[in-house]
């Protein structure tokens, strides 16, 4: 899925950052390692310090607790990161 899905959540929901890089190409590889379908990720791109990113995201949480507790399944460093911050971000990168 990609940035229009991510918009169209309730700015108050959280999702599960699992990747930042300059490109997306490797994103691929990360959910196959994860064992996750391509249907319950988001990749957006955005602007950071005027240079361009990608983000693979992992599904949305209505709070976050659930988010941590998915996070946790995950076996690795991932955190949760509230919609609302990230959807400015892909808005002011459009």
């Amino acid at each position: 899925m990609g940035a229009a899905q991510l918009l169209a959540l309730p700015g108050t929901y959280y999702t599960i950052q699992l990747a930042a890089a300059r490109s997306s190409a490797g994103f691929d590889a990360v959910r196959v390692q994860l064992g996750l379908s391509a249907a319950d990720t988001y990749i957006v791109s955005l602007r950071r310090h005027g240079e361009d990113w990608s983000l693979l995201l992992w599904r949305d949480f209505s709070d976050l607790q659930g988010a941590r507790s998915a996070a946790s399944t995950l076996g690795g460093n991932y955190w949760p990161r509230r919609l609302e911050p990230l959807q400015q971000e892909v808005r002011a990168a459009r």
